[in-house]
């Protein structure tokens, strides 16, 4: 029982396989359109069209892009008008912050208890200038790693806004936006490589924090101009370092990168999560099309899935949409359409004129040349494949009348014509046919050149009507192929 009910879901499946013959390839980033179709053998060939007639089930696979982005599809129609056909014979398509070089180690240390800071007349003096020097160094030390800190900050905040712009760019290849995040990060991060969680060291990144070192910075200008109180005579040399120091101070307070809502550890949290992101994600897509025979593309629509501090950091908005148009080539399944004109016709028959020529009392049978070709007035049934791109072709039936039939009176003759024609352009107005036709014509009978005759002109009684074939080229049009909305 188990396998009867296992044979229909079989069937179901090998079905469904077959059914997605065909999946159109676009790369993103340099907007390039491809079209494959799947044989049998799982192998794929690069086709120009997708043949409706076999499968209107196609994929559309989506290279270097993002996974930062949400996608829709809207496909673009062709209005077609409605056409009657009528039968010839009884008619009806995506950094850097401001630099901060004014931000320098200071390394004016004073490592020698000499100079005019011991000058004093007193050891008491003598003790407070060396614990101005070494408090004055404890100052540079807390001020030169606090530069440290700032800049550390800074960069961090340039690779957050460099990644995050790789992130939300559709510019750039998959390979190109991993070479260069993993160069960027490498470059700040030096581990990065063997584990990206090693970003998010939270006991080093807290004692990197600008803000905690500021307030020790505070702490240790607080301290200097305290010994430079306990000084009991004026000393230029320390007043000169103490206005050096308020620069610094200044500097330190000034810094916009130490406000409250700067947060080195979330910083870092971003620069992961980005990283990690850009480095897992395939860059590819698949997204299944339906199409139809007036789907002339497939319009798609993508639009940033990303959080409120991006956006500002970016300067983008939410709703912004990136926009790509996929043309799609097909062929569409066998139609049928009527086109009018003009055939020229030939048959072997028409192409001589009989007449009798009399030479010294002789009457014999001559001929000369005559019609090449005749006009026909020609209604056609073309049945074909319409097609997007490339070669049109298909097959043709028509009839017509024949205008004036020249010396052997053929004119309003029925002639039938089958051939190949071609069409060209946009939605098939012209149409160029060629091949045989047939009508009755008329022969001469059991007369040839060089007969001797008795009478002196041919009459009706000497020529035969016969159906014969001959061939045709003709040119038609089909008014409703121009139709402006088409």
């Amino acid at each position: 029982m188990k396998q009867i009910f296992l044979v229909p879901l079989l069937l179901a499946a090998g079905l469904s396989v077959q059914a997605q013959q065909y999946f159109i390839r676009y790369d993103i980033a340099g907007e390039d359109i491809k079209y494959y179709e799947i044989k049998k053998s799982g192998d794929t060939v690069n086709i120009p069209v997708i043949n409706l007639s076999r499968s209107n089930k196609v994929n559309l696979k989506l290279y270097n892009l993002p996974g930062s982005f949400r996608d829709t599809i809207e496909y673009k129609i062709k209005t077609e008008s409605n056409e009657t056909i009528v039968n010839p014979f009884w008619g009806g398509d995506l950094s850097g912050t401001s630099g901060l070089s004014f931000l320098k180690k200071y390394t004016d240390k004073l490592y020698q208890s000499t100079g005019e800071i011991q000058k004093s007349e007193t050891n008491i003096d003598k003790a407070a200038g060396e614990k101005f020097v070494s408090d004055y160094n404890m100052f540079i030390d807390a001020y030169n790693s606090w530069t440290k800190a700032a800049l550390f900050e800074e960069d961090c905040k340039s690779l957050w806004k460099e990644l995050a712009g790789l992130r939300y760019s559709v510019q750039h290849t998959a390979t190109e936006v991993k070479q260069t995040a993993q160069t960027r990060a490498t470059h700040l991060f030096p581990d990065i490589n063997e584990n990206s969680t090693s970003l998010q060291i939270a006991e080093w990144v807290a004692n990197q924090e600008p803000g905690k070192l500021k307030d020790l910075l505070k702490k240790a200008y607080d301290k200097i101009s305290n010994s430079q109180q306990e000084l009991t005579f004026p000393n230029r040399a320390v007043d000169s370092l103490m206005t050096a120091s308020q620069k610094l101070m200044t500097t330190a307070n000034t810094y916009s990168y130490t406000a409250d809502k700067n947060n080195l550890s979330e910083t870092v949290s971003r620069i992961t999560v980005l990283y990690r992101m850009i480095m897992k994600d395939s860059y590819v897509r698949t997204i299944p099309l339906a199409i139809e025979k007036n789907t002339t593309a497939a319009i798609i629509k993508l639009t940033p899935v990303i959080d409120t501090e991006t956006l500002k950091l970016l300067n983008i908005e939410k709703s912004d949409t990136i926009q790509r148009v996929v043309t799609i080539y097909k062929k569409a399944p066998i139609r049928f359409r009527n086109t009018y004109g003009v055939s020229f016709v030939s048959y072997s028959e028409n192409r001589w004129h009989y007449f009798v020529k009399t030479t010294n009392g002789v009457n014999t049978i001559e001929r000369e040349s005559a019609d090449i070709f005749l006009p026909v007035v020609t209604a056609y049934l073309h049945f074909y494949s319409p097609r997007d791109k490339g070669f049109r072709w298909g097959g043709s039936f028509g009839a017509g009348i024949t205008l004036g039939g020249g010396e052997n009176d053929n004119s309003n003759q029925l002639n039938i014509l089958l051939g190949i024609s071609t069409f060209l352009g946009r939605n098939d107005p012209v149409c160029i046919t060629a091949g045989i036709s047939g009508a009755r014509v008329k022969k001469i009978s059991g007369l040839k050149v060089g007969d001797i005759v008795s009478f002196q002109d041919l009459e009706a009684k000497h020529y035969n009507t016969v159906y014969r074939n001959g061939y045709f080229i003709a040119i038609t049009f089909n008014p409703g192929g121009l139709n402006p909305k088409d």
